[in-house]
């Protein structure tokens, strides 16, 4: 919030009335001082993990670990409080993968990664990889359920599909007008949130395959984002609004944007009060759910103004005062 502050405020005759102008030399002048704006604070820490930009990154749901796929260095897991580098996750032997999506399991006990085609699952615990398949088309993006039973694949085939992790196979196949932008599932695979880039927004069933509600956005649909009891969402538009939804009712909440700042991400606390996202401009937010206001914000470092670094992933770490950021640059935040 800005204040504005002029001479003439500070500057009142013996009836209280303001003078808005002063008078000097047959001249009228506006005399206007600063503002005075809170600005954004700046992190706690930071961590170089990569040497070069990153494709993609997310922390586990619990924040103790999160994945990195860099442009050079393939993807790779770390643990969160020692900014110590695990286990790296490739697709191919003694190969580099360019990993362009990431899903961790609400339990915290599996990954799934996507390059191209491909799609892997992984094992948190000692690094070990579960399954390989191959999708039909490229992944765009994805999600999995809170055991890792079934992943919801966003395609560039106009349609998201619903994957047996377990069994392999096709369960279902969700089709859409346009190229599948966003998608999010919730932990118990229940529903699932999808957006194009042509802006058209649904809430689906997964028992039925059925679409519950179904609404148009300006812009193409960047974020999707289900809180942890999937009672939430999250939708951003590029250039368009951000709101939080009621997911049985397809309500709006609150809005959080008219115009989307270019928002890159968004985490829900646990509790579903709190709110953190990040743009594309290096900006983090935290927003107070309960009041749909704004409380917090960070900017991230820029090595020069022609080049901010886009936030790639946003965690509730294990301490209430502090939040967990990854961008684009390869480096990893801790806020305060």
């Amino acid at each position: 919030m800005c204040i504005w502050l002029t001479l003439s405020d500070i500057t009142k005759t013996a009836s209280g009335q303001v003078n808005m102008f002063m008078h000097r030399h047959g001249y009228w002048f506006l005399i206007v001082l600063l503002s005075a704006c809170s600005l954004p604070d700046s992190p706690t820490s930071s961590y170089q993990i990569a040497n070069h930009s990153l494709l993609t990154a997310d922390f586990s749901p619990n924040g103790q670990v999160y994945f990195i796929g860099a442009v050079t260095d393939g993807g790779s897991l770390w643990e969160t409080k020692a900014q110590a580098r695990l286990y790296d996750w490739n697709h191919k032997k003694d190969d580099f993968s360019a990993i362009q999506a990431i899903g961790f399991s609400a339990d915290n006990q599996y990954a799934a990664t996507a390059s191209g085609q491909s799609m892997a699952l992984w094992k948190v615990k000692d690094g070990s990889p579960v399954r390989y398949w191959q999708a039909p088309t490229r992944i765009t993006s994805l999600g999995i359920s809170h055991d890792a039973s079934y992943a919801l694949l966003g395609q560039e085939t106009n349609e998201a599909i619903l994957f047996n992790l377990q069994q392999g196979g096709i369960v279902g196949s969700l089709k859409h007008d346009d190229s599948v932008s966003s998608i999010a599932i919730d932990k118990g695979a229940n529903k699932a949130i999808t957006g194009t880039r042509g802006g058209e927004v649904q809430i689906w069933s997964l028992e039925t395959g059925k679409s519950i509600h179904r609404w148009m956005q300006t812009g193409s649909i960047s974020v999707t984002e289900f809180s942890g009891t999937g009672n939430l969402a999250l939708v951003a538009a590029d250039q368009g609004v951000v709101n939080i939804w009621n997911v049985d009712t397809a309500e709006s909440l609150h809005q959080l944007y008219a115009k989307s700042p270019g928002l890159t991400t968004a985490a829900f606390s646990r509790d579903e009060r709190w709110l953190l996202v990040g743009t594309a401009r290096a900006i983090i937010e935290l927003w107070d759910l309960q009041k749909g206001e704004k409380l917090r914000s960070w900017q991230l470092p820029e090595a020069d103004p022609w080049h901010k670094p886009a936030v790639l992933a946003l965690a509730f770490s294990e301490s209430p005062i502090q939040y967990l950021a990854i961008a684009s640059d390869g480096v990893s935040y801790i806020l305060e």
